[in-house]
């Protein structure tokens, strides 16, 4: 099994911060990140939180999202 997490180390003069960075495909699981960037030929092209980054409808991640949002239906058909 893959493990898509790692940890990363941010020095900060005095102090050493510790910074989860969750590095996924999956959309379903980044929704719950506080901050989302989106890669696109090694270049950050969007940065912000799922809820905005979803509602622009001309960026990649909306486009990527749409193109998974068949496996995060619920058994309602709604997506989560």
């Amino acid at each position: 099994m893959q493990n898509d997490t790692i940890k990363i180390g941010i020095c900060d003069d005095s102090k050493i911060k510790i910074r989860p960075v969750y590095i996924s495909h999956r959309l379903s699981s980044c929704k719950f990140c506080d901050e989302i960037a989106v890669f696109h030929e090694g270049s950050v092209i969007q940065k912000g939180t799922h809820e905005a980054l979803v509602a622009d409808k001309s960026g990649k991640y909306y486009e990527l999202w749409n193109a998974q949002a068949q496996y995060y239906a619920d058994d309602a058909g709604a997506i989560a």
